[in-house]
Parts: C-alpha cells; structure tokens; sequence
C-alpha cells in the first residue's frame, strides 16, 4: 500500500472540504491564509 498515495487522497479530502467550508462560511479568511500556508510545503515536497 503507497502511504503517498493515501495521504494526497486524504489531503484532497480536506482541500475540497475546506473549500466548500470558505464559500459557506466566507467570514472563516484566515482559512485561506491557512490552506495556503499549508500548500506551499507540500508542493516542496513533490520532488
């Protein structure tokens, strides 16, 4: 089993999630601050 493959699947889980969250929820800001801060690494990581 690819543990990569299992966390990027969980990681899209929580982006979609947390994109739904914004358009609802449009007052959560720092979220998006957040989400991307959190992005950012993870695209390091793709070497």
């Amino acid at each position: 089993m690819n543990y990569r493959s299992l966390f990027q699947l969980i990681y899209l889980m929580f982006l979609i999630g947390g994109t739904v969250y914004l358009i609802y929820w449009k007052d959560a800001s720092p979220w998006i601050w957040i989400i991307t801060f959190l992005l950012m690494p993870s695209s390091d990581s793709k070497d």
